[in-house]
């Protein structure tokens, strides 16, 4: 077993810990703070596992919307937008010959500009 595998089972046991200790919150009454809790750890989760898995321009970096959403669904559109200044700022899109600034298309064949 190498030493990426050692390290993402870690990861995963930890994570499955702290989801088992937040449903007993959760059954407890502590609602709230179960979802809280559940937000904290998935955005240590992705953040530790892009840490030490990818880079932060890797698509498995959009999980932090996937992060709002479930504050939404949670807690409001008041909690969307607090987990969302959580995480950190998107990286600038690198610039590709086919995507430059002066390049126009028109239709559906993708002509160029008139």
């Amino acid at each position: 077993m190498s030493a990426m595998d050692r390290k993402a089972r870690a990861l995963c046991g930890i994570l499955l810990a702290a989801l088992i200790g937040l449903s007993f919150l959760s059954r407890r009454g502590f609602t709230r703070t179960a979802a809280a809790g559940y937000l904290a750890a998935l955005w240590l989760f992705v953040t530790t596992a892009l840490a030490l898995f990818g880079t932060w321009r890797t698509p498995a970096a959009s999980a932090y919307a996937v992060l709002a959403l479930a504050a939404a669904l949670l807690f409001g559109t008041r909690g969307a937008r607090r987990w969302a200044r959580s995480s950190p700022p998107p990286a600038s899109p690198s610039r590709s010959p086919t995507r430059g600034a002066g390049c126009r298309t028109r239709g559906r064949r993708g002509r160029g500009s008139p």
